[in-house]
């Protein structure tokens, strides 16, 4: 890819590694475009047992716990290189609807201090202890195979667990990516999973399809009536600003009463582009494609030139 954009065959290039795209953008003396995505790398818990199999994640205690022990800032610098940021239940590329960095940062499990995260950590172990931890095991955590960045970083997220709660864990690699993850989730039987969801453009399609009872895409097993009141308040809600503030409120329930689905990190997207490419919006990659019908080539621009018709 890196040899067909240079050689004009194709109008941008984009990957994971900001570093490669940076130094992309130097080699053809052009700038490096980066915009936060809202995809999410995330664990999900079996909250419940269900008729496939028994969890060990049934006291919330434990959910908590995983969801302290891990260090997120760690994760975005080293599984994606710096090409990442910690990321709540709803991303940030969506501003409307998700919480700021700054809002972000007071809530455990995203305070980076070095002394709230020492705090952090303390509390997890607390949890893990006061909710009888140690009786879980061993445990399988079904990993995506794709994007290759996440089982990759199996073996710090693995160190981490251990480290701080003393939980073992061991990898079950999808290697298709995500059929044996989304043939489990739909059967509620994988405990703990490392993988990516697309991330989507409003509260709604981040919350009510996963945590509502009824939802299509709930692996939790969870059945919470306090939050299926909320999530049905908020689709019914037609004020705007109203509707926002219950949206924050599912968000604060989930991180404290649920934490079922841990949000980790999500990616910024690095790219360069040719100039003639003109009218070009930065977007999270989901839900922007309409924005192509405004875009145009400009022919007489100099980078043009070499570029196959």
């Amino acid at each position: 890819m890196e040899a067909a954009f240079k050689a004009n065959q194709v109008d941008g290039f984009g990957t994971d590694n900001p570093d490669v795209v940076r130094r992309v953008a130097g080699d053809v003396g052009q700038d490096m475009h980066q915009s936060l995505g809202s995809g999410l790398i995330n664990s999900r818990l079996l909250c419940n047992d269900s008729s496939a199999t028994t969890t060990p994640f049934k006291d919330i205690r434990l959910r908590r716990a995983v969801h302290l022990a891990v260090d997120r800032s760690r994760m975005a610098q080293q599984m994606l290189l710096g090409g990442g940021y910690p990321c709540g239940p709803v991303a940030q590329a969506v501003k409307k609807w998700a919480f700021t960095q700054a809002e972000l940062s007071t809530k455990p499990g995203y305070r980076f201090g070095t002394q709230e995260r020492e705090e952090d950590v303390a509390e997890a172990k607390k949890l893990w202890d006061a909710g009888g931890g140690s009786a879980a095991g061993k445990i399988s955590v079904v990993t995506a195979g794709i994007p290759t960045y996440i089982p990759s970083f199996f073996p710090q997220f693995q160190l981490m667990l251990k480290e701080v709660l003393g939980l073992d864990v061991e990898m079950d690699l999808d290697p298709s990516g995500y059929t044996k993850l989304a043939q489990g989730f739909v059967e509620k039987r994988i405990l703990l999973s490392l993988g990516f969801d697309n991330g989507w453009n409003d509260v709604d399609d981040y919350t009510f399809p996963y945590f509502h009872s009824t939802g299509a895409k709930n692996s939790f097993n969870l059945s919470d009536s306090e939050l299926d009141s909320m999530l049905e308040k908020e689709r019914a809600e037609f004020d705007d600003e109203a509707r926002r503030q219950i949206g924050f409120k599912i968000q604060d329930y989930l991180l404290e009463k649920v934490a079922g689905m841990h949000i980790w990190v999500s990616t910024i997207n690095s790219s360069v582009y040719w100039p003639y490419r003109k009218n070009l919006w930065y977007a999270p990659w989901f839900g922007n494609t309409f924005h192509r019908a405004d875009e145009w080539i400009d022919q007489t621009d100099p980078t043009f030139q070499g570029r196959p018709a």
